[in-house]
């Protein structure tokens, strides 16, 4: 009885195939879309609720900022990260090899964490007080929150910024994983090609073996002519 190898593990970072990997790259640039829309419309109700001119409406733009928070942003933001990671894991670019992608990541886990621990709750509050009287003097809850719906926007665009250009190369992981690839390391396997391109390729080179036999018989039999 012979002994067999254990069979080999999947790697985690395995690549997806091209119809997936654009399938999840879409949800993800279509969710991060909404989020980034959804950071703009709620600075600009907050600004409209800081205006005399929109005083009255006050406890009704808290209420949308509210409903905005729960159905578009807290979704969004979970959406936004769990595409990334998929994408980036699975993908070409990797989450740890590319310094943009790295940095991308760490700024959509902060705005999402910002979002809810202060957006949020500051939203809630805002509106609780405003309820009953609209022109409730509320402090700097108000600046607070244009502050927070300003930043969440900033942050945001930085990220769009940053899949859109890709900057600063290689991480230190990027480099190795690079530099494991390059030729005296084990080779890659072969790409199997289709049987079309097999056929093409072999009627090919029957071809060329011909047109070589052909010349090799008239020289041999040019060369015995006195």
């Amino acid at each position: 009885m012979t002994d067999q190898a254990p069979p080999k593990k999947r790697a985690l970072t395995w690549r997806m195939r091209p119809r997936t990997r654009k399938t999840w790259l879409f949800c993800h640039v279509a969710i991060s879309v909404g989020w980034l829309g959804g950071a703009y419309a709620m600075l600009m109700m907050a600004i409209a609720a800081r205006t005399s001119a929109g005083e009255h409406l006050r406890p009704a733009a808290y209420e949308l900022m509210h409903l905005s928070d729960t159905v578009i942003m807290i979704p969004c933001a979970l959406g936004t990260l769990i595409t990334g990671l998929v994408t980036g894991l699975y993908g070409k670019w990797r989450v740890l090899h590319h310094w943009w992608v790295l940095d991308k990541l760490v700024l959509t886990v902060g705005a999402a964490v910002f979002a809810y621990v202060y957006i949020a709750q500051s939203v809630k509050e805002a509106l609780a007080r405003t309820e009953a009287d609209y022109a409730a003097d509320i402090g700097v809850l108000e600046d607070g929150v244009i502050a927070g719906s300003a930043g969440m926007l900033v942050l945001l665009t930085t990220t769009t910024l940053l899949s859109t250009f890709k900057p600063w190369g290689r991480t230190r992981w990027g480099r190795r994983a690079k530099d494991s690839r390059q030729p005296g390391a084990a080779p890659r396997p072969e790409r199997r090609e289709r049987p079309e391109r097999q056929r093409a390729v072999g009627r090919t080179q029957g071809a060329s073996a011909a047109r070589t036999e052909s010349a090799a018989q008239g020289v041999s039999s040019g060369g015995g002519t006195p």
